[in-house]
Order: structure tokens, then C-alpha cells, then sequence
């Protein structure tokens, strides 16, 4: 029995569906919880789907990856990719599914950059020297010779002769090409390995029992535990540059609402599931809250690394 014009879903225990939800995205909720919990879980969806894309885009603004730390991408990939193996084996929607693989394709994307940019991130760091007026060249000398500074317009006398920063200049490009190589060849391997998995577990007609069921839990704490230590190696990162430069603070306040908004959407379920279900979904509540206290941390050195650079900045002005 239906209610309103273009329902779809019977009713529950004599209570009928959320009539608009039904209509528009034909879901069958019937509680104000559930239809909370798939408002704000529509939110987090949202949010994930853009949530590296700053990060991504300030890459290649400024061709460098130098803030970001490999590590922090590798574990991160490591999550995305047992969530993914744990959709396929679980038979999850296709809309999972293709979620999962974007977050796992993203993750590639910004693996892909950090070997792409890795050697300029090696030049310029050593390269760097402060207190230099602009238009200041500096060459590292090599065997037998000496250190020269060269004006970048050749104006001048006195200074030593521009063949050393040729061949610096060459060696540099010769060494990113090989990165760039390096980089290409790592991520069609990875992308190959993924889509033999893929096609490996697609064909594959997982019946879900509990054996299956606790293959996919072991899976979502391993990928929870990977997210997790993901934030460590980037905590040391910019402890050690003692900046975050580089780094997006809108990929972080993105990933911070995102897992806030993803954990209250499955809370929101528990007084209409009861306490199995929260036993069930522990790991994915838990999951999110964790990443959240360490990015807590990495917010904190935003402030105040940013705060620190500010004021060097002042005082430079002010001399």
C-alpha cells in the first residue's frame, strides 16, 4: 500500500516510506534518523569526491611536491585499495564500487606527482639560499672548480665563466627525465596491478558467509589502521621542514568535515539498527574519528608554522 503518487517502497510494520526520498532517489527509509543519515552520508560523499583535488591542483601550480610526504600517499593508496578489495569481495552496489575505485585513482594521481616532481623538490631544496639579491644564479661547483655567482641578465665582470651551470642545467634536466620515466613506468604498473585485480575478483561470485564477512572486517581495520599512519610520516614532514608550504590546508579541512560528516551519518543509524549494527560498523566509525584527532595536529602546525613564516616575514620588511 502507497501513500503518495510514484512511491516504490512498501510499507514497514504500517509505517510508509519517507514519500520524497523515495520518489526522487528511491531509497526506502522510514525514520527522520534515517533520512538524516543519508543526507549527511550524501554530504561526506560529496566532500571525499573533491577532497584531493587541492592538494593535486597545488602540485602542479607549483611543480613541486616538496610539502607532501610520499609516505603519507603511499599509506593512503594502501587504505583506498583494501576498501576497494573489501566492496568487490562483499558484492557492494556499483556506486561503491566506482567510489572506491575514484578515491584509488586519485591516490594514484598524486603518487604520480610526487615522482614527477620529485627531482625539481631535490634541486630547489639544495639550490635554495637565503639573503641573495634577486636575479642571483647559483652553480654548485664540481671537481677542481669554484663556486661562481652569475647575474641571470650576463651583465658583469669578474665572475667565472657560465659553462659549470650549463652543465648543471643539463644534468638537472637529464635527472628529471629519468624521474619522469621512473614515474610513468611505476604508475601504469600500479594501474595494471589494480585492473588484474579487478578483473580477477569481477569474475569471481563471492557468496557472503562468515568467513567472507570476516575477511572484509579484517579489511576495513587494516585500511583503517592505514589511514591512520598515513597522517604520521606528513606530522614528521613538516616537523622536519618545520614548515607546510606546499601543503593544502583546503585538502585537510576537506578530509576533516568529510570523516566528521561520514562517522554522524552511521551514528545516526544506530537507534533504528541497534547495537549490532554498530558492532558491525565499528571500524568505519572509529576510522574517521581517529584520522580526525591526528589531523587535529596537522592543523595545529598549519597555524602555527604559517604564524612563524609570518612574522619572519615582517621582521624582513621592517629591516
Amino acid at each position: 500500500m502507497y501513500t503518495h503518487l510514484g512511491q516504490t517502497c512498501p510499507q514497514r510494520n504500517g509505517v510508509p516510506s519517507i514519500w520524497w526520498i523515495d520518489v526522487l532517489f528511491g531509497k526506502c527509509l522510514y525514520t527522520s534518523w534515517e533520512a538524516a543519515s543519508a543526507v549527511i552520508g550524501a554530504v561526506s560523499i560529496v566532500l571525499w569526491l573533491v577532497a584531493l583535488l587541492p592538494q593535486i591542483y597545488t602540485n602542479w601550480r607549483t611543480k613541486s611536491t616538496a610539502g607532501l610526504s610520499v609516505y603519507f600517499v603511499l599509506f593512503w593508496l594502501t587504505g583506498d585499495t583494501m576498501g576497494l578489495i573489501g566492496c568487490i569481495v562483499l558484492n557492494q552496489q556499483p556506486f561503491q564500487v566506482f567510489l572506491t575505485a575514484y578515491f584509488v585513482l586519485t591516490d594514484i594521481a598524486l603518487l604520480g606527482q610526487s615522482f614527477w616532481y620529485r627531482n625539481s623538490d631535490r634541486v630547489s631544496s639544495e639550490s635554495r639560499l637565503d639573503g641573495l639579491p634577486p636575479g642571483i644564479v647559483v652553480t654548485s661547483p664540481g671537481a677542481g672548480e669554484t663556486e661562481c655567482l652569475m647575474p641571470s641578465d650576463g651583465v658583469g665582470s669578474g665572475y667565472s665563466s657560465i659553462q659549470p651551470a650549463a652543465q648543471s642545467s643539463l644534468l638537472t634536466s637529464g635527472k628529471k627525465r629519468v624521474w619522469q620515466r621512473t614515474s610513468v613506468r611505476v604508475i601504469c604498473a600500479v594501474l595494471t596491478l589494480l585492473l588484474a585485480l579487478w578483473l580477477v575478483l569481477s569474475r569471481c561470485r563471492f557468496q557472503v558467509n562468515v568467513s567472507l564477512e570476516a575477511f572484509a572486517m579484517f579489511l576495513a581495520w587494516s585500511s583503517t589502521i592505514a589511514y591512520h599512519a598515513s597522517r604520521l610520516p606528513q606530522l614528521w614532514h613538516n616537523h622536519k621542514r618545520q614548515s607546510v608550504e606546499g601543503l593544502s590546508l583546503t585538502m585537510f579541512a576537506i578530509v576533516f568535515i568529510a570523516n566528521g560528516t561520514y562517522s554522524v551519518s552511521l551514528l545516526a543509524l544506530v537507534p533504528v539498527s541497534g547495537p549490532e549494527f554498530l558492532r558491525k560498523t565499528a571500524s568505519y566509525i572509529y576510522g574517521p574519528f581517529g584520522s580526525m584527532f591526528l589531523d587535529v595536529f596537522v592543523l595545529m602546525q598549519f597555524y602555527v608554522y604559517s604564524r612563524r613564516q609570518r612574522k619572519r616575514g615582517a621582521s624582513i620588511m621592517t629591516e
